[in-house]
């Protein structure tokens, strides 16, 4: 769960120095930004990344530069019309793309000669990644690139976002780094340290635990999913139906009667008390 909104590295810093005020002589710009970015990155969680595409150019060698913020890879595909397009319309990210599998055959290059090639279907590209580079099935054209990358601001600094867990969890992240490098000094008191280390795993934890709680509308969205699966796998079927009730529970199973099929048996008119007087001892 997340409000969506962002707050800029300087929120962190006035926080650290108006609850931590040790750190005023300490603290400083490139320190606390280098942090903030490896405490993002380390947290490994959806919403501190933005979603974002760009349009490339293959060079004759099939490769293309993979962009600088890039920390993970979603989807890429052909951009088959990138030559015609002119750079507004790159820009725009405008034009036809056509999807692109990965192929982990390091000649993949070479088995591309043409549609018979067992490692081709319906001719569709192929591409790998390595060395800062995505190598391409073919030598012409651009790529498409969809990637998730550290949300920054105007001037490329990594930002956090506004809910009050992440903003504690990087003041904390700030303070034990700070304290850290004291406390290797023989500046900074144990139980002090040890103070900013379990408050720091707390507010990590409680951070990214609160990230992975759905929203109303993300929750909807799940139980559609479920109730979709469950239909197509066959489960919603005849005499042992399956339907969802009120909670989004897909495993709800109801019997349906036939009368004229299935006539009723006589033990299912058996009464409460012959079942007791069934039972040894009665």
């Amino acid at each position: 769960m997340t409000n969506g909104k962002l707050v800029c590295y300087e929120v962190i810093v006035e926080n650290v120095m108006r609850n931590h005020p040790w750190t005023s002589d300490h603290i400083n710009n490139d320190d606390v930004l280098e942090w903030i970015g490896s405490f993002m990155q380390h947290t490994n969680s959806p919403i501190v990344y933005a979603d974002k595409q760009v349009y490339l150019k293959v060079d004759e060698a099939g490769r293309v530069k993979l962009p600088s913020d890039l920390h993970l890879l979603d989807t890429v595909g052909q951009v088959t019309d990138y030559c015609d397009l002119s750079n507004s319309d790159r820009e725009c990210l405008n034009g036809t793309v056509s999807g692109m599998r990965w192929n982990s055959n390091t000649f993949h290059t070479k088995y591309h000669s043409d549609n018979r090639d067992y490692v081709r279907r319906d001719a569709n590209e192929t591409y790998t990644v390595n060395s800062n580079y995505l190598f391409a099935s073919f030598t012409e054209g651009g790529v498409s690139i969809i990637y998730k990358a550290l949300a920054t601001d105007e001037n490329g600094h990594p930002m956090v976002p506004a809910d009050e867990q992440w903003i504690k969890a990087a003041e904390f992240e700030i303070a034990y780094r700070l304290g850290y490098i004291l406390w290797t000094q023989d500046n900074l008191k144990d139980k002090v340290f040890m103070m900013l280390e379990r408050e720091r795993d707390w507010y990590f934890a409680q951070a990214v635990n609160y990230s992975k709680i759905p929203g109303v509308d993300q929750m909807e969205t799940i139980t559609m999913k479920n109730t979709e699966a469950d239909r197509r796998s066959g489960a919603v079927s005849g005499k042992n139906d399956t339907s969802c009730n009120n909670t989004g529970t897909s495993n709800v199973k109801r019997s349906v009667v036939d009368p004229e099929n299935n006539p009723p048996h006589d033990h299912d008119h058996i009464s409460f008390n012959e079942d007791l007087e069934s039972l040894p001892g009665s």
